[in-house]
């Protein structure tokens, strides 16, 4: 039987798989901020929330029924701006298969939710890749000098 997905489990993986990256990392004791976790590496603090990195339902009946996952970016369904205001990207993590996204928070929709596709299609670059976050930290790394 599958365990129930929780953020509070995923955090310390995610933690540990950022940490193996150099960043140092610390975790949000408010819920009040919207975000789970900072991570800071060169000078640059990322704020992320920690997400459960879903198999998209819409894709249930499809040969490609696990190459599709979908992240939720609000809790429980509600729509609030400010939630997503504090948060630099949202990291998706799956404890079935341990795959993750990292996602920029602009790319979520109106619903507060992303499709990731495994394979080439779209989103595919943030499927168990940290590029973007890389991207991120140089770009601001730049910045501040």
């Amino acid at each position: 039987m599958l365990k129930r997905y929780t953020n509070e489990a995923s955090e310390p993986i995610v933690s540990a798989m950022l940490i193996e990256k150099g960043f140092a990392v610390c975790r949000s004791s408010s819920k009040e901020t919207g975000y789970h976790l900072a991570a800071s590496k060169d000078g640059v603090t990322v704020r992320i929330r920690i997400r459960h990195l879903q198999y998209d339902e819409d894709f249930s009946n499809s040969p490609s029924a696990h190459e599709v996952y979908k992240i939720k970016a609000f809790i429980n369904g509600r729509h609030d701006p400010f939630t997503l205001q504090n948060v630099d990207f949202v990291v998706g993590y799956n404890p079935y298969d341990n795959s993750f996204a990292c996602v920029p928070v602009n790319v979520y929709d109106s619903q507060g939710s992303a499709r990731i596709y495994k394979n080439e299609n779209m989103r595919h670059e943030y499927y168990n890749s940290w590029n973007e976050l890389d991207q991120f930290i140089e770009i601001h790394t730049q910045n501040s000098k």
